[in-house]
């Protein structure tokens, strides 16, 4: 006999959602705890590891847009570890948070962060080459 939901015959779609929810937290806890000690090959289970790399790649895409909101946010002036200690934090609220995910998360802020100062970097890289080729009447011209 299959494992099934039990005891949630008459819940209503709210209650049914939150242990979703809770059950999806539970198992990407422990998808980052054998993803941290690099033990898929133990567990030979590709229907969980299939649904850990969907899972996966769908927080990695949510917690990428957090960063970019939170350097946006603070005009580039937060650093990744700060990033970093802000997400742990507000994951920590909701659910245990695996070591290997608050190294992910870490990662992903790192990530982030790079990107953003080398973006705007190579933006006023790009605004100080046009100024270097406008005159000075045309560069008053262009302020007004």
């Amino acid at each position: 006999m299959p494992c099934r939901c039990e005891g949630y015959d008459d819940a209503g779609s709210d209650e049914l959602q939150r242990e979703l929810d809770r059950t999806t937290q539970s198992l990407c806890f422990l998808c980052g705890q054998i993803e941290g000690a690099g033990s898929w090959n133990l567990f030979g289970n590709s229907r969980i590891e299939a649904w850990w790399k969907h899972h996966l790649a769908n927080d990695t895409k949510r917690v990428k847009h957090a960063v970019s909101q939170m350097l946006e946010q603070h005009n580039g002036t937060i650093s990744a570890n700060n990033i970093a200690i802000v997400l742990i934090r507000e994951a920590e609220k909701v659910h245990p948070v695996s070591e290997w995910h608050k190294e992910w998360f870490q990662a992903l802020a790192d990530q982030g962060k790079t990107q953003f100062d080398a973006d705007r970097a190579k933006a006023q890289q790009l605004k100080t080459s046009i100024a270097d080729k406008l005159s000075t009447e045309e560069i008053e011209f262009n302020q007004h």
